[in-house]
């Protein structure tokens, strides 16, 4: 039994020295992904490009909801593509497929106020709406475009 306590306390002692490699290791592998995104958020490539202009759309409108439909301007028709692939990428990197968004630029953009899941954010808005549709009308059917009670 003495042998057997003597070699859980060494394998005890040898995965605590581990851990703490392990943090260190860790810690220089964090330090070393930031450095890499300030580089690259400094970088003159197409993904700062299009940031640069969506910056730009929201310092001039005060938000980044660009338009669903694509606008007749092509900057923000481009802008607007650009935004959209950053979202499918974002969904990709949240479910660990690799070669898509980066840490540092979903970080950017969530500065700048991105909505990921637009949807759901406008959930609330329309239960209320449905909630104020029932009171006024007794039910919860409400008309479609197609239907013949919306004409």
């Amino acid at each position: 039994i003495q042998k057997l306590r003597a070699k859980l306390t060494a394998a005890e002692k040898g995965l605590e020295q581990g851990k703490i490699r392990l943090e260190k290791e860790e810690a220089a592998v964090r330090r070393a992904a930031d450095t890499i995104g300030e580089i690259d958020m400094k970088e003159n490539h197409g993904w700062n490009t299009y940031y640069q202009k969506l910056v730009d759309y929201k310092e001039k409108h005060g938000h980044i909801d660009l338009p669903y439909k694509y606008p007749e301007d092509k900057e923000i028709h481009s802008l607007c593509i650009w935004l959209r692939r950053q979202k499918a990428q974002y969904q990709s990197y949240c479910y660990g497929e690799a070669g898509t968004s980066k840490p540092w630029r979903i970080t950017a953009l969530e500065k700048l106020g991105i909505e990921w899941n637009v949807k759901a954010s406008k959930w609330p808005k329309h239960y209320d709406e449905l909630l104020e549709y029932k009171k006024r009308f007794g039910h919860c059917m409400v008309p479609t475009r197609t239907s013949t009670e919306y004409k």
